[in-house]
């Protein structure tokens, strides 16, 4: 990253570096310009990914969006088309219900002995 100094020369900011929120913000930009993901962009600057999740999380209320932040893009409210239909209810094989009200519905026999449906009903009968 580059900074300004007040002599008009540019100063390298390695990515060991200290950096201050500025710093984090032309680099935050320059990722959201670039279009890579996170990743991409850290190790084609040899950065650590973590280090700008950070920045980006630290500075995300203290920041103004662009259209090309990628933030902004995989955070952003959308709609989407979709279609309802209804759901026929499924045959229900077995009840087992409990006089607290708790009720256990079985509609694949074949999935769970008889065993193991004993040992639950056992267990949520101990438990209420």
């Amino acid at each position: 990253m580059q900074r300004r100094n007040l002599a008009g020369s540019a100063t390298v900011i390695r990515g060991g570096a200290r950096w201050t929120a500025e710093d984090a913000r032309q680099i935050l930009d320059e990722w959201a310009r670039s279009g890579k993901t996170l990743h991409a962009f850290a190790r084609r600057r040899g950065l650590v990914p973590q280090r700008l999740w950070w920045w980006q999380k630290r500075l995300a209320g203290k920041r103004r969006l662009g259209v090309t932040d990628n933030a902004a893009i995989a955070t952003a409210p959308a709609f989407l088309p979709v279609t309802v239909r209804p759901v026929e209810p499924e045959l229900v094989l077995a009840t087992v219900e409990f006089a607290e009200g708790l009720r256990v519905e079985l509609r694949a026999l074949d999935c769970a002995s008889a065993a193991w449906v004993a040992a639950l009903v056992k267990a949520l009968g101990a438990a209420t």
